[in-house]
């Protein structure tokens, strides 16, 4: 897409003029005569063409800086343009982002909590299954010690009751795990962030995370974890979105 209406051009190719190719050769090929220095002469001779070849660089440069100023003042002014243009739908943005980034999160916790309450009521099943298998073991013992029929009955009624728990515990350890909600064409990643509390503590404990006289960002978050305990520099984490471009 364009962000701005007008057309800017510029040259396909870029090449030094020919007087101007002309006058470095000429100072190159003047300037190669001098191997020594041994009077006072010849060091005036040196001086003067050490000046010429300065004068040349100071010209080059002083049209190099007339070029490329208006450039650079171009492209500072797109950029702020693109930045204007941007700021709102950033500012947007970043706010859907905390919209996601929230439900993420609660969705995390959500699912911690469903998988506690299942791992719970899969104990109790557990438990259950095995007070009722104990009990009809001792019914069925029972019905072969005394041979009564009512014995027999309550055995099978034993028997069935620790069928019906061993299924009922069955059934809740195969059901489906719970799982969070999934954000199609978004991302929520946990980001390793720091607060230096005191560089003289970082620097003295860790200087390979410093360069002073500041903390190196990129040091801390390619070693640290979280869990680092590191004096003068405080960590923690941050859950952040972010969204997909759309094809």
């Amino acid at each position: 897409m364009r962000i701005v209406n007008e057309i800017i051009s510029l040259p396909q190719k870029y090449s030094v003029p020919q007087d101007a190719e002309e006058v470095r050769h000429d100072l190159l090929t003047q300037a190669q005569l001098y191997k020594c220095v041994s009077n006072g002469n010849q060091q005036t001779q040196v001086v003067l063409m050490g000046r010429e070849i300065q004068t040349h660089l100071a010209e080059v440069e002083t049209a190099r800086v007339a070029l490329t100023a208006p450039l650079l003042a171009a492209q500072r002014h797109i950029m702020q343009l693109a930045k204007d243009h941007c700021a709102s739908l950033v500012a947007e943005k970043d706010r859907l982002n905390q919209l996601v980034t929230a439900f993420q999160l609660a969705e995390q916790k959500r699912v911690l909590e469903e998988q506690a309450r299942r791992e719970a009521e899969i104990r109790k099943l557990q438990e259950a299954e095995a007070l009722a298998i104990r009990q009809a073991a001792e019914a069925a013992a029972n019905a072969f010690a005394s041979g009564e029929v009512e014995a027999d009955i309550q055995a099978g009624m034993a028997a069935d009751a620790a069928q019906a728990a061993e299924t009922a515990t069955m059934t809740a350890i195969v059901a489906p795990l719970p799982t969070p909600i999934k954000a199609t064409g978004a991302a929520t990643k946990t980001e390793l962030c720091f607060e230096v509390t005191d560089i003289n503590l970082l620097y003295k404990a860790r200087p390979d995370l410093c360069r002073p006289p500041e903390a190196k960002a990129s040091a801390i978050k390619a070693v640290c974890t979280v869990r680092d305990c590191i004096p003068g520099l405080k960590l923690y984490e941050v859950s952040k979105t972010s969204f997909r471009r759309t094809t």
